[in-house]
């Protein structure tokens, strides 16, 4: 039986920007769309960080009663790093049955993440196109078409103003085993992301790949041999 992966995307992502994991046949990934996004683009969008956690428990819960699934892991990238912490977090609460792997990419842990930035990429539409262009989240040419800015740059914008609630979160629970993937060519630096090592009982495993903030979508192949080699 193939391995269930709850993906959850990154900000203004939805299942439709997975396209390039489609070669993977040893996981089933279920992907997370948020209201608004994806296959639930004619729904109104969540607008604060926990709606979106909710969301997310919600659909995955479900999935596994449905489902009746015994075993599966969560995969956030992102924005969607901290959702899936979150999640894990709320299953522990309400003593649910817990993920065997938690893997976050493309981040850092919010007591390092620079939500003064932040702030300033989401004070002007421009300023956000800029910033979005500069780590490869869109395409010059995308960013400065007037489709993209009449319809997904305020669902993007929401994302990260949403963020900004996101400053803290607390331990995992002690039997959670965590995986930390990041780009080499990201911002982040190893000291910022050992901060994760704080938030686990167990010491996490990390990993570093060749790539920007979008790795996960760059030599797909040899990044699911890593991931195989540790959860398989």
């Amino acid at each position: 039986m193939r391995q269930i992966i709850f993906v959850i995307p990154f900000a203004g992502g939805s299942s439709y920007s997975f396209r390039a994991w489609n070669s993977i046949l040893e996981f089933d990934f279920v992907y997370i769309d948020m209201p608004g996004k994806g296959t639930r683009a004619r729904e109104p969008q969540l607008v604060t960080f926990e709606e979106m956690v909710f969301e997310a428990y919600r659909q995955i819960q479900n999935y596994i009663v449905e489902n009746k699934v015994e075993e599966y892991m969560i995969w956030g990238h992102s924005i969607g790093s901290y959702l899936a912490f979150r999640v894990v977090e709320l299953m522990d609460i309400n003593k649910l049955q817990l993920p065997k792997w938690l893997i976050l990419s493309g981040s850092v842990a919010p007591e390092v993440t620079r939500f003064d930035e932040i702030v300033k990429k989401v004070e002007t539409e421009q300023a956000f196109i800029d910033y979005i262009i500069s780590f490869g989240l869109v395409s010059e040419k995308v960013g400065k078409s007037s489709f993209f800015q009449k319809n997904c740059l305020s669902q993007i914008m929401n994302d990260y103003i949403a963020l900004l609630e996101c400053k803290s979160l607390n331990k995992l629970p002690k039997q959670q085993c965590l995986i930390v993937l990041n780009g080499l060519e990201d911002e982040f630096t190893p000291e910022d992301v050992e901060k994760w090592f704080d938030h686990c009982n167990e010491k996490p495993i990390v990993k570093w790949f060749p790539g920007n903030h979008f790795f996960i979508f760059e030599h797909v192949e040899e990044l699911f041999e890593e991931i195989k080699k540790i959860v398989i």
